[in-house]
């Protein structure tokens, strides 16, 4: 439940937005589909999720519109991909051999807007809790709306935030608007592989949500 509702952006672009440069590489947790081919390939389908830029409307394909989601930590990537939903306990998510962990550069040109920071974010009205209020029930209207400011801003390649998954322990998840931000593969792992399964059980056991192999699931049929 949201305590107080969402700040909207502001109509207007107040200017050149203070930006910091990104603290490393990002983990990002993916599925291979027929449409997803690479971990660092940005989604152009949406709007799907929090800071989707893509225009307001029904999902659909936006070309040029670009988003991709990842973090400094494979822990609050993990957390964000798989410990969704109502934090019902005892639930169980199914991992196929399919599921990647892959680390993707960070180009140092690009600049993040940073909004786990109070006093950057009241600069233009935003606020923290825009990223971490869980919202899986209510939508993403108003965030998807930020999505698109930041997206419009000058010199704004992406957004740090507080990742409602991981703020209890203050992870903070990254979402790329640009092209620019996004660097090549530098690792990649399978989940189930021994690099990061025990890491992905143990992060997801902190949180009350198990893990069980399975040969295939839905996803591998798209």
């Amino acid at each position: 439940m949201i305590p107080e509702p969402l700040p909207d952006p502001p109509a207007d672009m107040p200017g050149r937005l203070q930006t910091v440069p990104p603290a490393g590489p990002y983990w990002r947790v993916w599925h291979p589909t027929a449409h997803a081919t690479a971990a660092n390939l940005p989604r152009t389908f949406g709007p799907l999720h929090r800071f989707d830029p893509h225009p307001a409307g029904p999902p659909a394909e936006h070309d040029g519109v670009y988003v991709l989601y990842g973090s400094l930590a494979f822990e609050v990537s993990a957390l964000e991909v798989f410990a969704r939903g109502d934090g019902s306990p005892g639930a169980v998510v199914e991992v196929c051999p399919r599921w990647r962990g892959s680390l993707i550069g960070a180009p140092r040109v690009s600049r993040l807007f940073d909004l786990t920071d109070e006093e950057v974010a009241s600069q233009v009205g935003a606020a923290p809790r825009l990223g971490d209020a869980n919202l899986d029930t209510v939508g993403y209207g108003v965030t998807q709306a930020w999505g698109r400011f930041f997206r419009a801003a000058r010199g704004v390649h992406g957004v740090r935030y507080l990742s409602c998954c991981a703020a209890d322990r203050g992870g903070i998840a990254t979402v790329l608007l640009r092209q620019a931000a996004i660097g090549r593969v530098l690792q990649q792992h399978r989940l189930i592989d021994d690099a990061l399964w025990p890491y992905l059980l143990y992060t997801l056991d902190s949180v009350g949500v198990g893990m069980a192999r399975i040969d295939r699931c839905p996803r591998c049929d798209r």
